[in-house]
């Protein structure tokens, strides 16, 4: 909400400065034209034709002239103002001022600005300074309030730069050449008697040394009021001293007194600190027979430190000795646990050999088995003693008893097949 109101407010000064610089374009075209103007202005040998409601609307002077109602209120106004009608449909004004002043104040009207810049140069036959002041004159004469308060902005940034001490003096005759200034230029009168005052002060400033080798005694001798005023202010300026430095005396006697209290609080601080001092210096001795006992103890402790040390390095380079003689015996058993291992494993699988082919000959004599019990009844065998050969013998009448193997020719032996069969599968 803020932001948008300082858009709207930012907004709405764009325009309002839009609109018076638009204002003051046509106000410049309206007096170059002097398109329809209804009054006449006439200074020396120069005429102004203008408007009424442009010049009426910033001078009381000009609304009551141009409705034949303004009446000198000083002698000054008396002397330098008369109005008179010229023509049934036009109002003429006769002004006893300087032309360039005038200018000033009729541009000013449609303007709303002056410049003082070309009274600068060598060629203007017065300063910028009392030129200033001419125009602040002529705008309080003519009741111009705009007018008066630029010009007087003018003048006291003119009396701060302090250009020209020539000038600054011309400024001092026109101020006070013709006795009493207006009480509108209290302001410009102030700043000028504290310059004046500036170069009669003893103690020089800045001021002092920019107009350094100038001097205004002809000017106090020649402009009685303005010699009276800066008496007075000199003396006003010396009563605010002579108040200031008893004003100062009276801070130092009070500082006096405060520094006497101060000092004697000091000595007593310092008393006691030479008490604190040697009570310190009595615990620092205390401390450096603590700190020599600490000492000696801290040395027992390291000595007694290096010999743990010590002992844990005999301890810790047996332990790490008995830990290789421990990792070589370990070798050594994991080597025969590894050869035991292997030998079992050989063992087991000469077993494993002997077990399948065993079980491959009862595999075989089941087979046989199978083959003799498939002849449909027992019949005797013979089983050589030499080559452990088999065989029956087969006759449809009775047994036959052979006394030779018929394949190694060896005698066989003779016995029970039920036995046999026992034997090989018991």
């Amino acid at each position: 909400m803020a932001s948008n109101d300082s858009i709207a407010g930012s907004a709405a000064s764009q325009s309002v400065v839009y609109l018076l610089k638009k204002c003051a374009d046509r106000l410049r075209r309206l007096l170059a034209s002097e398109d329809n103007p209804d009054l006449t202005i006439i200074c020396e040998s120069n005429q102004w034709k203008v408007h009424k409601s442009v010049v009426c609307s910033q001078s009381s002077f000009f609304k009551a002239a141009c409705k034949k109602e303004w009446t000198a209120s000083t002698p000054e106004q008396s002397s330098r103002v008369s109005t008179y009608p010229e023509q049934s449909d036009t109002s003429v004004i006769n002004i006893g001022s300087s032309t360039k002043i005038v200018n000033v104040m009729i541009n000013f009207m449609y303007h709303s600005t002056y410049s003082d810049e070309w009274f600068t140069t060598s060629q203007a036959d017065c300063g910028p300074m009392a030129f200033n002041l001419k125009v602040f004159n002529a705008a309080d004469l003519y009741d111009i309030p705009g007018l008066r308060k630029l010009a007087q902005a003018k003048l006291l940034s003119r009396l701060d730069e302090m250009a020209s001490f020539e000038d600054f003096r011309d400024t001092i005759k026109v101020l006070y050449g013709d006795g009493e200034t207006p009480p509108s230029a209290t302001a410009i009168r102030r700043k000028v008697l504290a310059i004046a005052m500036e170069i009669y002060a003893p103690s020089a400033n800045k001021r002092r040394n920019s107009v350094k080798g100038n001097s205004i005694d002809d000017l106090v001798e020649d402009y009685p009021v303005f010699g009276k005023e800066l008496a007075v202010a000199l003396l006003n300026s010396a009563q605010q001293l002579r108040s200031q430095v008893e004003k100062g005396e009276r801070s130092l006697h009070e500082r006096q007194g405060y520094f006497r209290r101060e000092q004697d609080e000091h000595e007593a601080m310092i008393y006691q600190y030479m008490a604190e001092k040697a009570d310190l210096a009595q615990q620092a001795g205390a401390l450096r027979l603590r700190q020599s006992e600490l000492d000696k103890k801290e040395e027992y402790l390291k000595e007694k430190e290096t010999n743990m040390q010590s002992e844990l390095d005999k301890k810790e380079g047996w332990l790490k000795d008995k830990e290789t003689n421990m990792q070589l015996e370990f070798g050594k058993k994991e080597g025969l646990l590894k050869k035991k291992e292997a030998n079992m494993q050989s063992e087991l699988d000469k077993k494993e050999a002997y077990l399948k082919e065993r079980e491959a000959n009862i595999k075989k004599n089941k087979e046989s088995y199978d083959g003799w019990n498939g002849v449909g009844e027992l019949y005797p065998r013979f089983e050589c003693g030499d080559c452990s050969a088999i065989f029956l013998m087969i006759t449809s009448t009775k047994f036959v008893d052979i006394s030779r193997c018929p394949l190694c020719n060896a005698k066989p032996r003779g016995q029970s097949r039920w036995k046999k069969l026992k034997a090989l599968f018991s």
